[in-house]
């Protein structure tokens, strides 16, 4: 049973989680600091009825230096407990300079991210919410490294890399959803579609691909987005109408890439094109930024 004390929670012999201070926060979780034996964790707390399944399950099947490690799930009366490798920061935190520390090059960035994001389709997930601010950045020795993190909304995929939306619709952050999901949701929002998702409407693994191609664009420029123009602030509150439209009608403004950069400007078109069945595939994303790793 978990023990409460002036700083935070004990919940085991071996792990304490340290509420007192926020890492991180979500629409349904919270993430603290915490410890395992003599080792710094991240530890994210879900309120139960909140709490999906599948993101154990997934994370227990995923084993890659360039996704989040999963250590322990812990049940209380109220709260599930998921005791994680803790990071350095966000790719958001990095792009709001806010985070000043080492990261790898750009290649180097990119290549690991496509890595991560292989190994989870491999192993038959669709993650559903990539974003800037769920890769992480982790600091080991005089080496940054990238982490995909978050699978509260993953979904097995079928053989055909599809997979249903039945019971909970669109899921992920919209300034990275994939216009077809964008599509999906106004159509829930206008009432055309009222059954949220489940009138056949089928997620796709490509979902994902599109999502990584607009954190691409975003770790590169630091401050852009690929279908906004010019400088995005930290907050795309007041911009989201304008993002939804731009993503929605395919006005992609990739004019932000430096000269160093324009190596990922055909990859990054390829992953945001509006039509799904013409993404590539991660594995074909990974081996063509493999071929820039030595340039």
């Amino acid at each position: 049973m978990a023990r409460e004390g002036r700083q935070g929670i004990r919940l085991t012999d071996e792990v304490s989680c340290y509420t007192n201070k926020v890492l991180g926060e979500g629409r349904v979780a919270c993430v603290f600091p915490g410890i395992k034996g003599n080792c710094k964790v991240a530890i994210k707390r879900i309120q139960k009825e909140n709490f999906n399944k599948l993101e154990e399950s997934c994370m227990k099947a995923l084993n890659h230096p360039n996704v989040l490690e999963f250590f322990d799930l812990i049940e209380e009366q109220h709260f599930t407990y998921i005791v994680l490798e803790i990071c350095d920061a966000t790719v958001e935190d990095y792009c709001r300079g806010e985070y000043k520390g080492k990261v790898p090059s750009d290649r180097s960035a990119l290549f690991q991210m496509a890595d991560g994001l292989d190994h989870i389709h491999s192993k038959g997930f669709a993650h559903r919410d990539i974003s800037s601010n769920n890769v992480l950045i982790k600091l080991t020795g005089d080496e940054a490294v990238m982490k995909i993190s978050d699978f509260g909304v993953c979904k097995p995929a079928s053989e055909t890399q599809s997979f249903s939306m039945s019971g909970d619709g669109v899921k992920g952050t919209i300034p990275f959803l994939a216009p077809e999901l964008l599509r999906q949701m106004l159509s829930v929002e206008n009432h055309q579609d009222t059954n949220e998702g489940r009138s056949g409407v089928r997620g796709h693994i490509s979902n994902d691909i599109f999502s990584l191609g607009c954190v691409f664009y975003r770790f590169l420029t630091k401050d852009g987005h690929p279908f906004m123009h010019g400088v995005v602030e930290s907050s795309f509150n007041s911009i989201i109408s304008k993002i939804i439209s731009n993503i929605v009608e395919n006005n992609q403004y990739l004019e932000g890439l430096g000269e160093t950069q324009t190596f990922a400007q055909s990859l990054i078109e390829r992953m945001i094109q509006p039509d799904k069945d013409k993404r590539p595939q991660i594995n074909k994303v990974k081996q063509e930024l493999n071929s820039h790793l030595n340039n």
